[in-house]
């Protein structure tokens, strides 16, 4: 298996790995608020790994550059603070399924953000773009029978705002992605930073921020019934096992598959996450999926099969 298989392997891993992270948080993050859900989340995350980073940098002796800790601090900027918290923001909004879905723009915003920095899109690709956005029109507006009650197929609030903060996470994720790209695809490997080293650089900055930030009262405030809801053991295993999984392992194997392979590759086969998501869905609520969220989450894998080709 050469490097660039093992980085795409790694790469659609993810996608299962999310697929999981969106159903676990759904009725905490609803409970507690997307901010403070994603706040708590990522502070027991990074309080872990930066005592493991901190080993890392001892064993080998090297830490990374004052420019790439820079690099790192605001890809985890925009990518986690930024992108995570939106992104939870919407699972407490719209459910799992829909926030995947929308998450899953991702992918053709980082094609459409490499043409903005002078790369090419073929026709190919411009049509996989297409596929994918309306892939996810498809899933969010007619992927819902009127028969399916469960918790996470209900919309709090208006559904034009949710659909906002997904769009707003998934862009926020792919500029974090692009900022990340040439530091973790250095082809110098004795000067690129340890993956795991880096992803505690962008998960310590994005905990600091979050605390910063609700210092000042907005809109992101939670609401007097999410600040009040109790911390739960069980809520407390949720945001551990959610956290570990989403960043902890998620964000570092997506580093990790950034320098075996391409960006485009580790976004499209990471953006696989709705697919996964429709089984696991069916399984744990017993309610089968509609025809048309099929349709859509095929649609959005046949577009990212498309910007695939095109860089394998």
């Amino acid at each position: 298996m050469t490097l660039i298989d093992q980085g795409a392997l790694l790469a659609l891993s993810i996608s299962v790995i999310w697929a999981l992270t969106g159903i676990i948080s759904a009725g905490t993050a609803r409970a507690l608020g997307g901010m403070r859900f994603n706040r708590l989340r990522i502070t027991m995350v990074a309080a872990v790994m930066v005592v493991i980073a901190a080993v890392l940098v001892i064993q080998q002796g090297r830490m990374p550059s004052w420019t790439q800790f820079g690099v790192l601090s605001l890809s985890g900027f925009a990518g986690i603070f930024i992108g995570d918290t939106l992104l939870y923001s919407t699972v407490a909004r719209l459910g799992p399924r829909r926030t995947t879905m929308l998450f899953a723009t991702h992918a053709p915003m980082t094609a459409l953000l490499g043409l903005a920095l002078g790369e090419v899109l073929s026709g190919r690709d411009w049509l996989g773009i297409g596929l994918v956005f309306a892939g996810v029109t498809v899933a969010i507006l007619y992927g819902k029978r009127r028969d399916q009650l469960h918790v996470w197929e209900s919309v709090q609030g208006l559904l034009a705002v949710g659909v906002l903060l997904g769009l707003g996470s998934a862009l926020a994720q792919a500029v974090g992605t692009i900022i990340a790209n040439p530091v973790m695809e250095n082809p110098d490997l004795s000067t690129r930073p340890d993956p795991i080293v880096a992803s505690a650089i962008r998960v310590s900055v994005s905990a600091v921020a979050l605390w910063l930030v609700m210092l000042v009262p907005g809109p992101w405030t939670p609401t007097p019934a999410q600040a009040s809801a109790p911390l739960t053991p069980r809520f407390l295993i949720v945001i551990g096992l959610s956290g570990f999984l989403g960043i902890g392992l998620g964000m570092t194997l997506f580093l990790l598959a950034l320098g075996m392979t391409d960006a485009a590759l580790v976004a499209t086969l990471s953006s696989m996450t709705p697919v996964a998501q429709l089984p696991l869905i069916w399984i744990i609520t017993r309610q089968r999926p509609t025809l048309l969220a099929w349709v859509g989450a095929a649609m959005a894998g046949l577009g990212t099969a498309l910007l695939l080709y095109q860089v394998t």
